[in-house]
Parts: structure tokens; C-alpha cells; sequence
């Protein structure tokens, strides 16, 4: 079964980085976002790397199972950001998520995180292992 998830994020704020049990493809709906994409997979070939693209509409990634996902929404107002999983979400599906405050992972998010501030970052992905802990390198 295949589903769909739109989320609604306000300017500056951060969601991620997880990489559930499944395939997604992702898009913006409306608005922009940055996206962070970082490989997890311990047998691939470029697990370890980070790869970051511009968001708005029109432009689609595909995130490999294993792969963590995240994005800044970029957009003046919000953004609309749309997952398509080529499976169904369920709550404590199997999964890693990574912190998107790790230094180590070297991305330049557009519009500085502040970690205390709610509003733009969950206490629970603040909270999130960092890459290290994760991967074990």
C-alpha cells in the first residue's frame, strides 16, 4: 500500500532528520524548503554522505529506504511539504533519525537554529543521536 503525507511548516523551522522503514518520494507543495538528506545505510557505498537540494514545487526527491530526511522550510509564508512512501506510515515503525544540530554533518542550514526555540525545532529532534552514535565511525 502505497500513502501520502502533506505537512504544514512555518519559515525557519526544522523537521528531521528520519529515515523510516520505506521509500519516499518528496516534493514542496507551496512555499520552498532546503532539504538534508543523509545516508545511513551501513552497506552502501556513500553511507556517511550528506547531500542538500533546494525545494519548490516542481522538483521531486527520491529517499531511498535508510536514508534520513529533513528540511528547512525557506518560504515566506508556510511551506507545504509532501511525502509519498511506497509503504503505510504506523507509529514506532522502524527507523533512525539523526539530530539536525550534529555539526559533523556539515550542513549550512539557510536560517540559523536555535535549539531552545520550539517553535523551530522539536525537542525530540533536537534530542536525536548524532551521526556518530548512529553509524559508529
Amino acid at each position: 500500500m502505497h500513502s501520502l503525507s502533506l505537512t504544514r511548516t512555518k519559515r525557519g523551522a526544522v523537521r528531521g532528520l528520519h529515515g523510516e522503514a520505506m521509500s519516499k518520494l518528496v516534493t514542496v507543495a507551496s512555499g520552498s524548503a532546503f532539504g538534508a538528506y543523509v545516508d545511513v545505510r551501513p552497506e552502501s557505498p556513500t553511507v556517511t554522505a550528506v547531500v542538500t537540494v533546494e525545494l519548490f514545487p516542481g522538483r521531486q526527491v527520491f529517499v531511498p529506504q535508510g536514508v534520513c530526511n529533513g528540511f528547512q522550510a525557506t518560504g515566506n509564508n508556510e511551506t507545504e511539504y509532501l511525502y509519498f512512501f511506497d509503504g503505510e506510515w504506523r507509529p514506532h515503525m522502524p527507523g533512525v533519525a539523526l539530530t539536525p544540530l550534529d555539526p559533523a554533518l556539515g550542513i549550512n542550514w539557510p536560517i540559523p537554529i536555535d535549539p531552545n526555540n520550539l517553535e523551530q525545532i522539536s525537542q525530540k529532534d533536537a534530542a536525536a543521536p548524532l551521526l556518530s552514535e548512529v553509524i559508529g565511525k
